[in-house]
Formats: C-alpha cells, sequence, structure tokens
C-alpha cells in the first residue's frame, strides 16, 4: 500500500492468506463513528496449519481517530510478524493478540494514544493471550496498562520451582 491516508468506516479484515505490507507514509485512519471495534482485524477464514505461516503485517500507521477501539486486532492465526509499524490514536488497544494462535512475533512497533489524550478504561498498549509470542523493541505511550500477557503468569510458587529446577541440573 503506497503513501496517503486510506479511511475507513468499518474494519479491515484480513485473511490469513494475505499479508499488509506498507509504505512508511501509509495511514489506515478510522473514520469518524467507525462501525466495528477494530481498525484492522486478521484471521478471516480458515486457521493456518503449522507448516504454513500466516503472513506478515509490515510498515504504515494504524490511526483509531481518537476513537476506543482496538488498532489491530489478530484472531486465531500461527507464525505472523508485525513490524515496523505506528498504532496511533486507538484509545483501547493498540495491538491485541487474541487466544488460539502463537508464534506472533511483534518487532520495532509503537503503540501510541499521546501523553495528552484520553485512553479509553482498561486500555492497552499491547496485549496477547495466547502464548509463544515475541515482542522487542516496542514502544507503548499513554495506555493505562503497556503490555499484557495473560498466558500462563507466573507466581511466586511457580518461580521458585523453576529455580530448583535450575539448581537441581
Amino acid at each position: 500500500m503506497g503513501d496517503g491516508v486510506y479511511q475507513i468506516s468499518k474494519p479491515l479484515r484480513l485473511a490469513n492468506s494475505v499479508s499488509l505490507l506498507m509504505t512508511p507514509n501509509a495511514v489506515i485512519r478510522a473514520r469518524p463513528a467507525f462501525d466495528g471495534d477494530a481498525v484492522i482485524i486478521k484471521d478471516c477464514g480458515r486457521k493456518s496449519v503449522f507448516t504454513d505461516t500466516s503472513g506478515w503485517i509490515r510498515g504504515g500507521v494504524i490511526d483509531g481517530g481518537l476513537q476506543p477501539l482496538t488498532g489491530l486486532r489478530v484472531e486465531a492465526v500461527e507464525r505472523l510478524e508485525i513490524a515496523d509499524l505506528e498504532v496511533k490514536n486507538a484509545t483501547y488497544k493498540g495491538i491485541h493478540l487474541l487466544a488460539g494462535g502463537y508464534e506472533r512475533n511483534i518487532t520495532r512497533v509503537r503503540c501510541d494514544v499521546g501523553l495528552n489524550a484520553h485512553y479509553a478504561p482498561k486500555s492497552v498498549g499491547i496485549h496477547y493471550e495466547g502464548g509463544d509470542n515475541k515482542v522487542i523493541l516496542a514502544h507503548v505511550i499513554g495506555y493505562e496498562t503497556g503490555v499484557r500477557s495473560d498466558d500462563r503468569p507466573l507466581t511466586l510458587p511457580a518461580i521458585r520451582r523453576l529455580i530448583a529446577i535450575a539448581q537441581d541440573t
């Protein structure tokens, strides 16, 4: 997708087999009174199988228009790369990786509501529910919670067990 502002009134749905590559100045922006809860939704159609990839979402800007939306919602997909992307003005969640997928990698991403903007209650910059995901070189600005993982939280007893196992080896 080339440079320019692309205004949409309902979610852009990307099937598993479709990747999205945007130039740095390409902007997908939610129009006022947006009809949906996420600007872009990845995973419409059949679930990918382990030997397949779900592709990538790279470059550009996803702009929620300062509405209580999620910028990018990723449903049950495996082996997806999200990179070189800015998600801004999506005041509920920047990026939300739902449970049911794995090996979803977020690299060089910025989720920004802005320090002077009002985020939605319980907002999260990057939220992932499933396991085996990687977040590196991410900047999260202006959300109530920066990064949240709902997968297998490490409690103090679990950490002590891991330490004991490591000491025994």
